[in-house]
């Protein structure tokens, strides 16, 4: 500790200068760092989770855009309305088709809990054509 005294005082300066610049340093690169794990662990959130959630939200809104639609079917008085009502219940189920490969592809729990919807919406018997 007398070491210390003995030195002048711009050279204590220095010295506590320097050692404040060397923490603020290393303290900004432990920020980097961390930084840089929540950068990856936001992205994998993004990339997976509320991808999921949006895709099955939009997923039940299809479907009940779906229904809605095929009241448009049974109303038709024409064959021109007929077909435009049919391509809009098509499109919206290969939108949900779609959507369902999304589920299934960035799923990350066990895939068999979505693997028999997503089958069936694959396979085309998720609605019934009757």
């Amino acid at each position: 500790m007398r070491l210390a005294y003995n030195r002048k005082i711009g050279t204590r300066l220095g010295y506590g200068f320097g050692i404040i610049i060397v923490l603020m340093i290393l303290l900004g690169t432990i920020a980097i760092v961390k930084m840089n794990k929540i950068a990856a662990v936001t992205a994998k959130l993004y990339d997976h989770s509320l991808m999921i959630s949006n895709a099955v939200g939009d997923i039940r809104a299809e479907i009940f855009s779906m229904s809605r639609s095929m009241k448009d079917v049974v109303l038709a008085k024409t064959a021109e309305q007929l077909d435009t009502a049919k391509d809009t219940v098509s499109e919206s189920e290969q939108h949900v088709i779609d959507l369902f490969k999304v589920v299934f592809e960035r799923f990350l729990g066990d895939k068999r809990d979505v693997e028999p919807l997503t089958r069936l919406s694959l396979s085309g018997n998720l609605f019934d054509r009757r």
